[in-house]
């Protein structure tokens, strides 16, 4: 894979983090999740987050909002820049 200044990847994964493909992947590709809290409440006693927002360059993004109680999520200033 060529390498790029800034990967941004968003999506439902149905993965959590904390499986072994998804850490190697994060790994492979110097990924990091900027969700870090639950988004799936299908079981209410044991929230997940399967929904990720991956990218090698935290400091591209300005800001990350995560909206109660829908958990819906919004990135706004994306771009290569740094922080706000």
């Amino acid at each position: 894979m060529a390498k790029f200044d800034n990967i941004l990847i968003i999506g439902d994964f149905n993965s959590t983090m904390s499986d072994v493909p998804m850490k190697d992947f994060c790994e492979l590709y110097d990924l990091e999740n900027l969700i870090n809290v639950p988004t799936c409440f299908k079981n209410a006693a044991n929230p997940s987050s399967i929904d990720v927002l991956l990218t090698n360059s935290e400091n591209s993004l300005s800001l990350i909002h995560i909206s109660e109680p829908t958990r819906r999520y919004a990135i706004s200033g994306a771009g290569v820049g740094g922080k706000k």
